[in-house]
């Protein structure tokens, strides 16, 4: 009976209708958003028996828990790509390619000599050092 009653109210409320809430609801005006939770939280409360504000919680509870599950899973993936985490069987091939190109990343906001800008100009094959080095 519970499940039927929070799928007709979450037929009826739409997400424009939640969206125009939250957007008529400025934090500077009224408050902070903890604010306005606590008094949307009570207007429910003297609207809807105790026994449907429980299960919402619950729901609320549980979809956040899957989204999180979901958005940990697509930020751990995304963060093994781009820190080449590669299967070891790959490792051997990869430190070979290492040694052959180096790619170097010099900051924008780096003071260059003009030699140097002469040289990173015509592009890097070499290092370039100092003979009294």
């Amino acid at each position: 009976m519970i499940d039927v009653l929070l799928a007709s109210i979450t037929k009826s409320c739409s997400r424009q209708l939640m969206q125009t809430t939250f957007q008529s609801s400025k934090p500077g005006e009224t408050g902070t958003f903890s604010d306005l939770i606590s008094r949307y939280a009570l207007d429910l409360r003297k609207t809807v028996h105790l026994k449907t504000i429980i299960a919402l919680g619950l729901v609320i509870h549980e979809l956040n828990s899957r989204l999180y599950i979901d958005m940990k899973s697509v930020k751990d993936k995304k963060f093994a790509s781009l820190c080449n985490k590669q299967l070891p069987s790959q490792m051997n091939n990869n430190i070979m390619s290492l040694n052959e190109k180096l790619v170097v990343t010099i900051p924008g906001d780096l003071v260059l000599t003009d030699a140097e800008k002469s040289v990173l100009g015509k592009g890097l094959t070499f290092v370039p050092v100092e003979k009294n080095i």
